[in-house]
């Protein structure tokens, strides 16, 4: 997988670029297109909406193997004892309000060991929440020190490039592709990598997925590991001949899923943030109405529910 042209990365003129890279259908026609159509959208009202949310605070300090959806992307774990956070976001980010509030406050999250952030998107790596958490290590894409360097010593930080593997406290942190981009300001497009995880310790492998398209690494990846949780993203899906570049709807979401070979499906990316066309509740009106021909195989925590028995 690794030796795969597939799987190529090039970095030139401070740009990333592989097969995987999703920016190269985001074609300025289309860009333009949908932004015409979605004026007007702007002086809609806003829908109201929020997912049902539970605060189970004494759980949070459990030391068993325990998984907690806080919304959006951000995923707070408990592995062999190493406490970690995926892409933690906790409040809104620039442009868009959250539908549906985190459930806890950084400061009930308790000791944080480990950050993991899957690319530098504002609704991905939030400052502001990163600011908060005093972690003792943060994994990111290569490249991605340059956004926290006024706010961490390189010494917290470790970079990562595709199937670069880390070892901390017995647990495996492997980044992994996916199929996206990224950007943050006017002229970094692709300056820093993207990517996914997969984390593992003797009893779990869990998979966070990030933001990605669908696209032939969940295969590959199904292949290379024994996913018990994958954490797969169903939302941002409208228009198509934009999102489809970059994000799944909640049907590609199952395909990838499949390919992955995983036994669990935790749908992420959803009813937080209002990042494209669709309904905000329709995403997850979809994923449920699939799940009803796949017994056991869904699970749908309400967020900040601490599932204990995984």
């Amino acid at each position: 997988m690794k030796d795969s042209e597939k799987y190529k990365l090039t970095y030139k003129f401070g740009r990333f670029d592989s097969p995987l890279n999703g920016a190269r259908g985001l074609y300025f026609a289309n860009i333009v297109r949908w932004k015409i159509q979605t004026f007007f959208k702007l002086f809609e009202k806003r829908e109201k909406f929020s997912l049902e949310i539970v605060r189970e605070t004494e759980k949070l300090n459990s030391e068993k193997d325990y998984f907690c959806l806080l919304g959006h992307g951000t995923i707070l774990f408990n592995l062999n004892g190493v406490r970690g956070i995926v892409d933690p976001v906790f409040g809104d980010i620039p442009f868009y309000k959250r539908y549906t509030p985190c459930p806890y406050s950084p400061d009930e999250l308790g000791k944080i060991d480990i950050v993991l952030i899957t690319h530098s998107h504002y609704d991905h790596l939030d400052i502001p929440s990163l600011k908060k958490i005093n972690a003792e290590k943060i994994f990111v894409p290569l490249k991605t020190f340059k956004y926290l360097k006024k706010i961490f010593g390189r010494s917290k930080v470790e970079e990562m490039t595709w199937f670069d593997k880390v070892e901390y406290k017995g647990v495996d942190i492997t980044f992994l592709p996916s199929k996206h981009w990224n950007k943050r300001g006017i002229f970094d497009k692709n300056t820093a990598l993207w990517g996914s995880f997969a984390v593992k310790s003797e009893k779990f492998c869990l998979y966070f997925a990030g933001d990605t398209a669908y696209s032939y690494h969940f295969s590959d990846i199904g292949k290379e590991f024994d996913i018990d949780y994958a954490f797969l993203p169903i939302g941002a899906y409208k228009p198509d001949y934009v999102m489809k570049h970059n994000h799944m709807n909640p049907d590609e979401a199952l395909k990838a899923f499949l390919d992955l070979k995983a036994k669990n499906f935790i749908p992420i990316h959803y009813g937080v943030f209002k990042l494209s066309d669709e309904p905000i509740s329709e995403p997850e009106k979809r994923i449920k109405n699939i799940s009803e021909k796949f017994s056991g195989k869904f699970l749908f925590p309400l967020i900040g529910e601490v599932l204990t028995e995984i």
